[in-house]
């Protein structure tokens, strides 16, 4: 294989990888965008169990306490809004999004790189090997920055990535060989 196919090549999978990504990216965010707004109502419930159940409300609950058969009550909304509360603060659903907004972005770009650079190179046949070698291994290190930095989601599951990679490998069928 000539050099010149080589580097187009390894271009190439740095673009696709970088697709990949940044369509993942906005298959979360487009997730976590709908869990917002179906938390924002959960939120709203955490907040008023949370009040119901601080201690300054102790004193609603000592009188349910004190009354029989309110005893599980009180216990099931005490915990309800312990369990809420944490599972709250774990999702950081606002920030999942930040990441995955900042990460769309950054993956798009590199994206964007290596096509106007693959442009380059099939306009010009004559083109200087060394200057592509040294944009590939730039991009290379900065892909591997980006995905190393990439959250552990949930939200991906193989089903969302098998379905990314059909979407990607389908948008751009034309330059598959």
């Amino acid at each position: 294989m000539v050099e010149r196919d080589v580097i187009w090549e390894k271009i190439f999978d740095v673009f696709y990888d970088s697709f990949y990504f940044e369509m993942l990216s906005d298959k979360i965010i487009m997730l976590s965008d709908k869990i917002i707004s179906k938390w924002m109502k959960i939120d709203e419930i955490t907040k008023i169990l949370v009040a119901i159940t601080t201690s300054s409300s102790a004193i609603a609950g000592w009188t349910l306490w004190n009354k029989e058969g309110w005893q599980y009550v009180w216990v099931f909304v005490a915990g309800l809004s312990a369990l809420l509360s944490v599972v709250h603060a774990t999702l950081n659903v606002t920030q999942r999004i930040k990441e995955w907004t900042e990460n769309k972005r950054s993956f798009s770009s590199l994206r964007i790189e290596c096509e106007t650079n693959r442009g380059e190179m099939s306009m010009n046949s004559e083109f200087d090997t060394e200057i592509h070698k040294q944009f590939y291994r730039d991009k290379m290190k900065l892909y591997g920055a980006l995905y190393s930095n990439l959250p552990n989601d949930f939200l991906i599951t193989n089903k969302l990535k098998i379905r990314n990679q059909n979407e990607l490998n389908h948008s751009i069928k034309n330059l598959i060989k």
